[in-house]
């Protein structure tokens, strides 16, 4: 599995994280689901192709749902993050659900899988391509044995009323895609401390596609606000002017023919490499 795999499940592997996701946006901000009955389930199966080879399918983040810590699955849950729009959505989806039926075809009490997908994207809200129907054609004399099947996308950017429902981390990440759809140069000015740092650091740099996130110096164990990571971004920022000032001026001077062992007695040997390799690609 990738690193950007990992980074995109990280956040929502957390029970409290997915349990809130599910309050907000399925019950309306009922406390339904109680972080302590989720329990993790495998996010891998199986399935054959069409060349009669076995191949391996992966969700993102999956999880049984059981009442008052009796371990007596009533449903499954399932969470996939998108951050571009999959025209196909429907044909993984039902993949996917279809896997985990499947593997409780020997079960004596079936439970129900219920899937949403996190749709992170700013620019364009996702409302086609999410039926089975609107993916496959299916010819009139079809359509009264043709079972349509449905995904459920969450456009966190633009839910708006239940993203207020939202009480942990994920709302900190849901005001900062609302705030980025409605102003792509907005600054983060959210207040609420959050005490999944790193996880939250990492989804913000890959689905806003914004490394500086994971750069961002953190406490083990510590909470945040996105006004101290507005803080930390600023500084970051002018620490990167200010070295790159400093490997212009080095540079400068090396084009002008001050020996590197006058150099060493005001900068660094990572700093004076940094400014030869700035020079060559300048000349």
């Amino acid at each position: 599995m990738g690193e950007k795999d990992l980074t995109e499940k990280l956040l929502m592997d957390y029970n409290d994280v997915f349990a809130d996701i599910l309050n907000a946006y399925l019950f309306n901000g009922e406390e339904f689901i109680n972080p302590d009955n989720l329990e993790n389930a495998s996010t891998h199966s199986q399935y054959k192709a069409a060349e009669g080879e076995l191949h391996e399918q992966e969700r993102d983040v999956i999880k049984y749902y059981n009442r008052d810590k009796v371990r007596v699955h009533l449903g499954i849950f399932g969470i996939e993050n998108q951050s571009c729009i999959d025209t196909k959505m429907p044909l993984r989806m039902i993949g996917y659900d279809g896997a985990n039926y499947r593997m409780q075809y020997e079960e004596e009490n079936p439970v129900p899988v219920i899937s949403i997908v996190l749709y992170f994207g700013t620019k364009q809200k996702w409302e086609t391509n999410l039926k089975l129907s609107d993916c496959v054609n299916v010819i009139p004399e079809f359509q009264p044995y043709f079972n349509d099947y449905k995904v459920h996308v969450i456009n966190v950017a633009w839910e708006t009323e239940k993203n207020k429902l939202l009480k942990g981390d994920f709302a900190i990440v849901a005001d900062f895609f609302e705030n980025m759809r409605k102003n792509p140069d907005y600054v983060p000015d959210n207040p609420q401390k959050f005490k999944h740092v790193d996880a939250v650091l990492k989804l913000l740099s890959v689905f806003a596609r914004d490394e500086r996130y994971v750069h961002i110096t953190t406490i083990e164990g510590g909470e945040m606000s996105m006004c101290e990571v507005a803080e930390r971004l600023e500084k970051m920022g002018i620490d990167k002017g200010v070295e790159q000032a400093t490997l212009q001026a080095i540079a400068n001077m090396l084009k002008y023919g001050v020996p590197e062992e006058k150099l060493l007695e005001d900068y660094t040997e990572e700093e004076i490499s940094k400014a030869k390799k700035l020079w060559e690609q300048k000349n």
